[in-house]
């Protein structure tokens, strides 16, 4: 489904199979259908695929509650934390809802346009409901999508959107000239630190050990089309002007408003996270890229944790 303002993208996948919103140049499989029409979108439902960006996903849910069949299972790949109440995902869709949807939450080392050309990809599914979470790995695996199953929804959810601003400090290390090892540096301490949340949290460390930790981490930093690397490169060949990177960037960079979130989740369980929150500093303006790498290479020597 799609928004009312979005009409004529919808007629595009409707009627030439092109999605002109992105990947433009690929024709989708003619069983694609789209509509802005919400009783429509929901007649004869059996799954929901929920990919509202996080922080719209209370309005827009809160509006649909009572559309949306109680019974419906939803898979939602939206990732990220919401700034207002600190919140992810699995805590925010049965506020909206205001009761406990039958929920699995899809994340991974998966970019769009790999999984358009069909791309040998695997991602994890998480459900408290191990049941459920079968089931969406059974409705969701390809011959070339691979879906493995957790239980560990705090441990999916955390590593895969606090990673986005790991991302962006990656992608400033590039921006300021330096190479692969300051890239390296920023991101293997800074996911020390989104490590020490997760655990915080209950979230199992092996989960961030897995794809949806360490996996979905390496694409996002690495993989030369993430949003979120390339806005902090923006960032830091525009001399910190996060307004003017934010344009040219185009579309939803996750990380920008999540680093200020996970700077508070630190303060909020007392927790030191001195690389998250120069991150966040230098992403409010507090400072510029520059003096971020400065101020984290004046760090007090210590055993690594």
């Amino acid at each position: 489904m799609m928004r009312p303002d979005e009409v004529g993208h919808a007629n595009s996948i409707n009627q030439r199979h092109i999605n002109t919103m992105c990947f433009s140049k690929l024709e989708l499989p003619p069983n694609i259908t789209a509509t802005i029409n919400e009783d429509e979108a929901l007649e004869n439902v059996t799954w929901i695929i929920h990919a509202v960006p996080v922080q719209f996903t209370s309005g827009y849910l809160a509006a649909m509650k009572d559309k949306i069949p109680p019974n419906v299972p939803m898979v939602s790949v939206s990732k990220g934390i919401c700034l207002k109440t600190l919140r992810f995902m699995n805590e925010i869709i049965p506020a909206a809802l205001g009761r406990e949807q039958p929920t699995a939450f899809l994340c991974g080392p998966s970019f769009a346009e790999g999984i358009i050309r069909q791309d040998p990809t695997a991602v994890v599914v998480a459900s408290s409901n191990a049941l459920l979470a079968r089931s969406a790995q059974c409705l969701l695996s390809t011959a070339n999508f691979r879906v493995y199953t957790t239980t560990d929804v705090k441990g999916l959810e955390i590593g895969s959107a606090l990673k986005n601003v790991l991302a962006i400090a990656a992608g400033m290390a590039y921006g300021l000239g330096y190479g692969a090892n300051s890239a390296t540096f920023l991101v293997t301490r800074g996911w020390a630190e989104i490590r020490k949340i997760a655990v915080c949290m209950g979230a199992e460390e092996r989960t961030l050990a897995g794809l949806a930790g360490v996996g979905d981490l390496m694409l996002t930093c690495f993989g030369g089309s993430s949003r979120n690397a390339n806005f902090g490169k923006l960032l830091a060949t525009n001399g910190g002007n996060v307004k003017l990177a934010l344009e040219k960037a185009g579309g939803v960079v996750e990380g920008f408003p999540t680093a200020k979130a996970c700077k508070e989740l630190g303060e909020k369980h007392n927790l030191e996270l001195p690389i998250i929150s120069a991150i966040a500093d230098t992403l409010s303006g507090r400072i510029s890229p520059q003096e971020m790498m400065s101020y984290i290479m004046t760090f007090t020597l210590g055993k690594e944790d």
